[in-house]
């Protein structure tokens, strides 16, 4: 039993005096054996012209370009529904800042879980 014993703590010496050295190695020589995490990037379409067709909630618009409609949530914003309290107060802020008619740009950056695209709105002046 001793000598299993024995060769149990071998073997655990044995794991972490080269785990060790390599982490130690690896440190010292500024490189690790595994490739680094690189970053996603990821590209935005440059923004396109949208006509405004209606302010649905604080968050939710519906713009309109080449008789094509469509429905867009605004990116980053998470304002109260129209139900919910201050859910008016919260549209009508939105419409004053982009009236029904105003030219705006648009980057549509991804889609929501309900197929809403999600953009990011851009007014000139």
């Amino acid at each position: 039993m001793k000598f299993f014993n024995k060769f149990l703590y071998l073997i655990l010496y044995i794991f972490l005096g080269s785990s060790t050295w390599y982490l130690l190695s690896s440190y010292l020589s500024g490189t690790t054996r595994s490739k680094p995490l690189e970053p996603k990037l990821s590209i935005v379409p440059a923004p396109e012209e949208w006509q405004i067709i209606s302010v649905h909630d604080g968050d939710t618009i519906k713009v309109e370009k080449s008789g094509i409609t469509e429905r867009i949530r605004l990116c980053g914003i998470d304002a109260p529904e129209i139900s919910q309290l201050l859910g008016k107060e919260s549209r009508d802020y939105l419409r004053s800042l982009i009236p029904v008619g105003k030219i705006v740009q648009i980057s549509v950056v991804d889609a929501d879980r309900y197929n809403r695209k999600i953009g990011e709105i851009f007014i000139d002046g």
